[in-house]
This record gives structure tokens, C-alpha cells and sequence, in this order.
């Protein structure tokens, strides 16, 4: 890289002046805006901004603060979720404040010029997002200098003073170029105007310089918006005859150099003029940022004064490297005076002005290497003249040049990323990259550039730095690009809590690992563990040799570790087990046993199974499939047969009603009896019912040792009694004196017994002889369970049969009468003469000659067959005797009434012949006879025995 000289030979006096001069609201002189990254999003950004000492007006002094705005890249609006609000606020800081003063008594014709320059800087955070096209940052204030000759209206001309930091300039981090120095304000008419105005580039980046138009902003009105306005930003509207490639006028020459920066010109006017440089960064070819200044120019007519000079030891020299002490000659030349006898002063450090001198041939020991404005001035007493000179300084190992090479994308071409690791206390200017290979040589520049190469060669790489100082170093190395061979595994994984784990192994020899971030790495030979880590997080691993590297990035994820608890369990006989019945199904498990296969899916969740004998289960549970957050239990399901016993007497058990039963079970295990409704009624191998008054089943569970249980019914069944029957000949009631025979029908064992319980016969059958009363037997049948039945039987007596004659005058019979005999009797009645004739059955007997049956026999047979037997004499009445037969005829007239009278000694009674009684005794009257009439008369004697007779009553 070339070493930059710039001599300044101009008659400037340099004071710091407290107050200004109350022209106008006019103050800008120009200014400039540059950012820095520091990583991490962010950015330093600094505004230069000039004034004009004599013509700004006393309200026009530098902003307390200095109020810049934040405006998106693809919208043009404030951002106030950046900053404060969307704006930056920059306090003003004396300490970054200069003047320039020029005084017209010795050098120039015209009025006095004063500049001053102050620096305003701040950090600020401004993310990079994807699509939103950068940021604007911008200042804007209000008045230009109204002594301007070349643009219109300059008090209502304000400044915006803005820089853009593109989408691909936040990507990657980008820092815009500075420019090296401001240009002197002062400039005389007809002089040769040669000015560098580069830019350093932090990155080494590509610069291209223009002149462009200075943009507007603020107005008179709103001096200094807070916040500023949105862009985009108009310029400067020039006179006529001027423009921005032509700030001096349109005939007057004036250029700058595209790749350098450096102005060349030739002012041939008087005037103050505004003058815009923009410099532009590309990075293969892609535009990143463009740095915008502005300044003025002052042309005047220059005199004479002290022509101040000097020159270093050894002389000539622009640098010097061999360290850093240094001396000067004063060459100085007076028109007016010896120049021993003028008072100089020397600034080693211009502008710090920390290193000071008033010898006349001054030495030096800098403190540090680095480029120096060296400024002398020269004061015969009424003028004064300044000499500027830079000059490096260095020591023998200022730059100490080191570089390191990483490579990615090694698969065909490696792309090659050098990195400049120089150590030096200066501004490094450039760094040049020269590789040589086989069949090509490439130059590339900046901090770390990068370039693609093949595999399987030898590369000279050299490294020129270039720095300000002039004193550069260069390291030149031979490398021997090989394949490399990567043999990683970049997993993502899922894992517990704060778990250490294991996240990545390196098996490549002689290459270096770095995990961003690595605040819970811990290292442990090729082994690379997190701990103490919980949440998700992405961590970029790069795995580099001295070419290549090979870079992924892995996720981390965590949760909590899974819950697991599992039980040894018992299967019984060929039941289904489920083995993990609370199991989460959100979670992944694999299961393995002790058994040749699982019965089972290995993933299921809460398996359900029956094996054939006992085995050890296994369980890791994660979190999810390809989770290494994991829980690990094993439990053992014990395959344990059902308790086998048997019920005694029987498992059907038959018993008499009201019996006592002992039942038993023939296991030692433990069991537990309980009824049909499930409530438990004992425990232990036996049970007793003390009276079993109903059927019952009753259920006995056994129960091993391991909880296996077998339960087997019993039915308890109460026999049915003995079936038995009295046949239909048994005679349950007899006659007084008769035998009775008793007989049952069954098939099972008869006993009698009396009352008493004396057993009287054994067997169906049992006759009872000369039953005289009633007399009771018991009867018990037994059946084949010994079940008895039992039943009375009282043989009862019949009554004898009874009978009343209903009339015994029945038995008195009128001589010549029949008679009828009646008795009263529910039996049957049997008449029979004295030898036995039967006569006549039924309760009555008619009698017409009971003087030949002067006695009958009655025999009464009860419907059960018993009888009495009596016999009847009958008695013989006389007649009655009238004495006056009664009348055949009777003749009446109608209507008359007629007596008939009668004298007997027995009962006499008149009726008509229908039986219908009219009168009684002797007498009759008849009244009112109407029709002819038959009337009876009826003579009974006292013991009953009547004769009639009848008489007619005719009209």
C-alpha cells in the first residue's frame, strides 16, 4: 500500500473562540455521518457537523443534544421501538470541538474565516431482519452559511446529514469507511487546489468517490425537527452556471479521483462555495453503504508572511521504522525578520496537541507507532505561518503480521477464509493477500476475505500490511491444501433437565472444535458435554483443520424427566396383566424381557398381556421418540397358578331342613366364605351353618400367598320330605266298634306310632281294631337322606245314626184310615215288617191296613254306613158319630140369607170345597146368597178322626 504524504502550506492561525458574531439564523458549514459495528447488533454512530464561527447566529450553536431519527429501509418511518422513541440523542461534547481560524491582517484580502468542527458519537442496538431493507439514519438542521455563492436561498436551505446501513451491511456486520481528514476551509485564488479525500474501509471493501449534490433539510421556520424528517432527502437546488461536478462555476476546473478520493483543482473566483463528496462501499459488487460529506470552500486573494518549513534527520524521510525517536531541522524563511528570532511552537500530535515544543531544532521519542500531523508555527510578532507534515513512526516489530487460514465447503473447492491476526498499535491501511498455487496467483484484501481453490496443492500465501505509519510488515507461509476428512456426527437431541450429555464427539485428529454458545460446554478430551442446561437452544458447531471446516448447527431441547415408577406384579393363571396402567401416552417407551419375545408391542404404552411363566420386564421411557430425556424401571411380573381345592362333604350338598351342616375346604391357603350376596360370613378352612332353614350357595375364595384367588360355589339344597300319601281306603273315621285301616303310599320307610311315641307298626299298613273312640297315630316317613316326614292321623268314630218321629199320633190311626209315618232324620230309613220284609224306603211310611201291620220295623243308616234299628206299634181311633145328617140341598131365593144348624158332640167345621175354612161348630149362616154353592162340613172327633159330608145351596 502506497505511504500518504500531505503537506499543508497555508497561513492559518488555529484559536479556539468563545463567542460569535450576530449575523443571521445562518451557522452549517457542512458535515458528514459514518457508522461502526461492534457486534451484536451494535452500532457506533458519529456525526461531524461544522459551523461558521463569525456568520451563525448566537441561537445557531452545536445541538445539546444532537437529535437523530431511526427510519426503516423499506417503509421510511421512524422506528420507535429502537433507540429512544426512534431517535439517538448525542450530547455535545467540547472535548471533539475545534476551531479553524484564519485572519485576513497578514495572509488574505477579504474578511475573516472561522470553521468549527464538533463530533458527535453513540451506540445504538438495530437488529437484522430479514426483508425490511436496513435503516436510515439521519440529522437535520437549519441554516447554511448565507455567504454561499453557489446555491439558491441558502437560509432556507437546511442540511440532512444521513447514511444508510443496508440489509446486507446488518448481515454481516459491515462498518462504513471514514474519510482520513476534513479539507482546510481556506483556499487561495489561482492556487492549485490537490486535496486527498479518501476514505479508510475497515472491511477493505471496494470505494468508489463522486462529488454529489448536499441534501436539504429543516427549514427557518423548524430549525432542528425532533424528530427528524422521513426520508427520502432532497438536495440543494444550485445557481445557475453551478453543480455538484461543479461547485466553483461551470468553466472552472475542479475533479475528483474516482478510486482514490483525491480532489484537484484550480479556483480562479473569489467566493465561499459548498462543495459535496460521496464515497460508495461495494462488496462483490453488491452496494453496502454510501458515506455522504459536505463542506465549503473559502477562496481569497493571498499575501505574503513567514514562510515556515522544516525538515526531519535524516531528511526527506516520510517514515521511520527502526523506532520512534526523530528529530528536525527548521528551514523556516522571514521577508521581514531573522528567522532565529521568531517564536516557534511545534505540535507533534496535531491535532491533539499532548506533544509540544518551542526548540528550534527539536528531538522526539513518540509513545506510540503511528502516522503524526507534525505542525509548526512560525510568529514574527504580527503574522504567522504553519508548516504541516506527516510522518510514520514505527519500532522494528510494529506490525507483528499473523494470519490464520479456516476453510468451509471443502467438498471439490475449498473456499479459503483468511484471517489477518496482526498485532499493532497502528491504523493498518490495507492488508493484501497474494496467493500462489499451482497454474494461478490471486490478490484479495481486508480483514478476512475469502476465495475458492482446489484440493491437493501447495499455496504460498503472503500477507502485506500496510500501515498508516508506512512502516508495514509482510508474512509469507506455504500451506498444503488435502482433503479434509470430517468425520462428525451433528445430531439434534431431546434430553432432561439440566442432564450433562454428551452433544458431540470429534474423532478428527488435529482440528479444532467451537460450539457458539458454549457457556454450559464442558470439555473432556474429544468430548464435548452440556451441563446444566434446560429450554432450547440452537448451538453452531464448526469443526476446522488448518483449510477446511466443516459447520452445522444442532438443537437442543429439554423437558422434564419422565415420571416412572413401576411395580413387581403377580399374574394368576392365564389372566391378562397390564403392566403400566398409568402410563402417559404422550410419552415413547421400549420395552425388553427376560423371555425369548414380547408377548407384546415394545412401544405400546401400558402393555396388556398373559405369559406362561414368570419374567423380568425392562422399560426405557422418552420423552418422545427421538428423545434422550429418559426415565429406565424393571419390575417382574410372577406367573402364579390359581389355588386348586375341593368343598367336602360335596360342592352340592343335600340336607334336611333345619339341620345342622359343617362345610370344608381342603387347602392350607387363606379363605374367605361369603352368601349369595357377596357379604362375607366367615373365614378359614371350614364353615357351619347351625340351621339350614333355606337353599343356599355359598361362594369360598382361597387365596394364596400371593394373592392369586380361586372361588367355587357350594349349593346348600334342603331335601324335599318324603313323598308319601294315605291311600283312598284308609279309613280315618269308623263306625263305634269297627276295625279302621290305615295305609300310606310312598317308597320310603314307614314307622306308626302312637301319641305317646310307642312305635305300633312298622311297614305301609296298620289296622286298629274295635276303634270305640277316637284314637290318634303318628306316621314317619324317612327318605334316602334320613330327611323325616311326618303326619297325624286321628281315627275318629262316627256318630250313631238318630231319629225322631215327627207326629207319634202318627202311630194313632182312625179306624179304617191308612196312616203315614215320618221321622225326622239326615240318614236313611229302611221299613221293614216283624220278619224282615223291607215295607218301604225313606224317611215315611204309608200304612193302609195297620190291622195287618200292627207293628213295623224302622232301621236309620247313616251315610257312613252305621245303624239303629226300632219298632213302631200303631193304635186303632173310633170315628165320630153326628147326630143329624146334614142336608142334601139347600133351596134359597137370591139374595137371601140362610142357617144351618147341626147338634154333634164332636168339632164341627164348615168350608168350602177348596178347603177354605167359613165357619165352625154347630151353627152356619149363610146372608146375601148370589149363585148356587157346594159347601163341605167336616166332624173331628178329639182324638182327631173326621168324616165329611157336603150340602148345595141352590138359587
Amino acid at each position: 500500500m502506497k505511504n500518504y504524504k500531505i503537506i499543508y502550506h497555508l497561513s492559518f492561525l488555529f484559536c479556539l473562540l468563545m463567542g460569535v458574531q450576530e449575523l443571521s439564523a445562518t451557522h452549517v458549514a457542512g458535515g458528514s455521518m459514518t457508522y461502526r459495528c461492534l457486534g451484536n447488533s451494535r452500532y457506533e454512530i458519529t456525526l461531524e457537523f461544522r459551523r461558521d464561527c463569525f456568520n451563525g447566529a448566537t441561537d445557531a450553536q452545536f445541538d445539546d443534544p444532537a437529535r437523530l431519527g431511526i427510519f426503516d429501509g423499506i417503509n421510511r418511518k421512524l422506528v420507535e421501538i429502537l433507540g429512544e422513541g426512534g431517535r439517538i440523542n448525542i450530547p455535545l461534547s467540547m472535548e471533539d470541538t475545534l476551531n479553524e481560524t484564519i485572519i485576513s491582517e497578514c495572509n488574505i484580502i477579504g474578511g475573516d474565516v472561522c470553521t468549527q468542527t464538533t463530533t458527535y458519537r453513540d451506540t445504538v442496538v438495530l437488529p437484522y431482519r430479514v426483508g425490511n431493507g436496513g435503516y436510515y439514519i439521519a440529522y437535520q438542521r437549519c441554516c447554511r452559511n448565507v455567504k454561499l455563492n453557489n446555491i439558491e436561498d441558502p437560509l432556507e436551505a437546511g442540511s440532512t446529514y444521513w447514511v444508510r446501513i443496508t440489509e446486507e451491511a446488518l448481515r454481516t456486520c459491515n462498518s462504513a469507511p471514514v474519510f482520513k481528514s476534513w479539507p482546510v476551509s481556506f483556499l487561495c485564488v489561482n492556487d492549485t487546489l490537490r486535496f486527498d479525500h479518501g476514505a479508510i474501509d475497515a472491511d477493505g471493501d471496494s470505494l468508489v468517490y463522486e462529488f454529489c449534490a448536499p441534501s436539504i433539510g429543516a427549514t427557518r421556520q423548524f430549525p432542528k425537527p425532533n424528530p427528524p424528517a422521513d426520508p427520502p432527502y432532497g438536495i440543494v437546488e444550485y445557481k445557475p452556471g453551478f453543480s455538484a461536478n461543479r461547485p466553483f462555476g461551470q468553466n472552472i476546473f475542479i475533479d475528483i479521483n474516482s478510486e482514490t478520493g483525491e480532489i484537484v483543482g484550480l479556483p480562479t473566483l473569489n467566493g465561499q462555495y459548498l462543495v459535496g463528496v460521496c464515497v460508495r462501499e461495494f462488496r462483490n459488487g453488491e452496494l453496502l453503504t454510501e458515506v455522504r460529506r459536505d463542506f465549503e470552500y473559502i477562496v481569497r486573494t493571498c499575501g505574503r508572511a513567514p514562510d515556515v518549513m522544516f525538515e526531519t534527520d535524516p531528511p526527506g524521510i516520510t517514515s521511520k521504522c527502526d523506532g520512534l525517536d526523530i528529530a528536525f531541522s527548521n528551514n523556516t524563511e522571514s521577508n521581514f525578520q531573522d528567522p532565529d528570532s521568531l517564536d516557534y511552537i511545534w505540535y507533534f500530535d496535531w491535532p491533539n496537541n499532548t506533544l509540544v515544543s518551542t526548540e528550534m531544532d527539536p528531538a522526539i521519542i513518540y509513545p506510540n507507532p503511528g502516522l503524526y500531523t507534525i505542525a509548526l508555527i512560525g510568529d514574527d510578532g504580527t503574522c504567522q505561518d504553519t508548516f504541516f507534515y506527516e510522518l510514520g513512526i514505527s519500532t522494528p516489530v510494529d506490525p507483528e503480521v499473523g494470519f490464520e487460514i479456516f476453510s468451509s465447503n471443502c467438498e471439490g473447492d475449498v473456499e479459503l477464509y483468511l484471517l489477518d491476526t496482526t498485532i499493532t498499535d497502528q491504523i493498518v491501511l490495507e492488508r493484501e493477500w497474494i496467493l500462489v498455487g499451482e497454474g494461478f496467483t490471486d490478490t484479495l484484501y481486508g480483514i478476512n476475505p475469502s476465495t475458492f481453490i482446489g484440493f491437493n496443492q501447495e499455496v504460498e500465501v503472503t500477507l502485506n500490511i500496510y500501515t498508516e505509519s508506512g512502516c508495514d510488515g509482510v508474512l509469507v507461509d506455504t500451506l498444503l491444501i488435502e482433503p479434509p476428512v470430517f468425520n462428525n456426527e451433528f445430531v439434534d437431541q431431546i434430553i432432561c433437565d439440566n442432564a450433562p450429555t454428551l452433544i458431540f464427539t470429534n474423532p478428527n485428529e488435529n482440528s479444532v472444535v467451537t460450539i457458539i454458545p458454549d457457556d454450559n460446554i464442558v470439555i473432556s478430551g474429544n468430548e464435548y458435554n452440556l451441563v446444566n442446561f434446560s429450554g432450547e437452544q440452537d448451538f453452531i458447531i464448526t469443526v476446522s483443520d488448518t483449510f477446511c471446516s466443516t459447520t452445522d448447527t444442532i438443537t437442543i431441547q429439554t423437558f422434564p424427566q419422565p415420571d416412572l415408577n413401576l411395580e413387581d406384579i403377580v399374574q394368576c393363571g392365564q389372566d391378562t396383566v397390564a403392566i403400566n396402567p398409568n402410563g402417559d401416552p404422550d410419552y415413547y417407551y421400549v420395552w425388553s424381557s427376560t423371555l425369548d419375545s414380547l408377548p407384546f408391542n415394545e412401544n405400546e404404552s401400558n402393555p396388556i398381556f398373559s405369559i406362561d411363566t414368570t419374567a423380568e420386564f425392562y422399560v426405557q421411557v422418552f420423552t418422545s421418540e427421538n428423545s434422550n430425556c429418559f426415565s429406565f424401571d424393571t419390575m417382574e411380573v410372577k406367573v402364579v397358578p390359581y389355588p386348586e381345592f375341593e368343598f367336602f362333604p360335596s360342592a352340592n350338598i343335600i340336607t334336611c331342613q333345619d339341620s345342622s351342616l359343617t362345610i370344608s375346604v381342603n387347602s392350607m391357603d387363606s379363605v374367605v366364605w361369603t352368601n349369595a350376596g357377596g357379604i362375607q360370613i366367615g373365614t378359614g378352612p371350614e364353615i357351619t351353618i347351625n340351621q339350614v332353614i333355606q337353599n343356599a350357595v355359598l361362594t369360598a375364595t382361597v387365596i394364596n400367598s400371593d394373592g392369586c384367588a380361586t372361588a367355587k360355589e357350594v349349593r346348600v339344597s334342603i331335601s324335599s320330605e318324603p313323598d308319601f300319601s294315605f291311600t283312598a281306603d284308609t279309613d280315618e273315621t269308623v263306625c263305634i266298634g269297627d276295625s279302621a285301616t290305615l295305609e300310606i303310599i310312598s317308597t320310603d320307610s314307614i314307622v306308626w306310632t302312637s301319641i305317646d311315641g310307642d312305635v305300633l307298626q312298622i311297614g305301609n299298613t296298620i289296622t286298629l281294631d274295635s276303634v270305640t273312640e277316637a284314637v290318634t297315630v303318628i306316621v314317619t316317613a324317612y327318605n334316602q337322606f334320613g330327611c323325616p316326614g311326618s303326619d297325624m292321623i286321628t281315627v275318629n268314630t262316627y256318630d250313631d245314626p238318630s231319629f225322631e218321629i215327627i207326629d207319634s199320633t202318627e202311630l194313632d190311626v182312625c179306624f179304617g184310615e191308612s196312616t203315614i209315618v215320618n221321622v225326622s232324620t239326615p240318614d236313611s230309613v229302611v221299613w221293614t215288617d216283624l220278619d224282615g220284609n223291607i215295607l218301604n224306603l225313606g224317611n215315611a211310611i204309608i200304612v193302609e191296613d195297620i190291622q195287618q201291620y200292627p207293628s213295623i220295623v224302622i232301621t236309620v243308616i247313616s251315610e257312613e254306613g252305621c245303624s239303629i234299628t226300632d219298632t213302631l206299634d200303631f193304635t186303632t181311633l173310633s170315628l165320630p158319630m153326628p147326630d143329624l145328617d146334614p142336608v142334601d140341598n139347600i133351596v134359597v131365593c137370591l139374595g137371601d140369607d140362610y142357617t144351618v144348624e147341626l147338634n154333634s158332640v164332636d168339632s164341627v167345621t164348615w168350608m168350602t170345597m177348596d178347603e177354605m175354612v167359613l165357619a165352625t161348630g154347630n151353627t152356619f149362616e149363610l146372608t146375601n146368597i148370589l149363585s148356587d154353592t157346594l159347601y163341605q162340613i167336616v166332624f173331628t172327633t178329639e182324638a182327631g178322626c173326621e168324616i165329611r159330608d157336603t150340602f148345595d145351596i141352590i138359587i
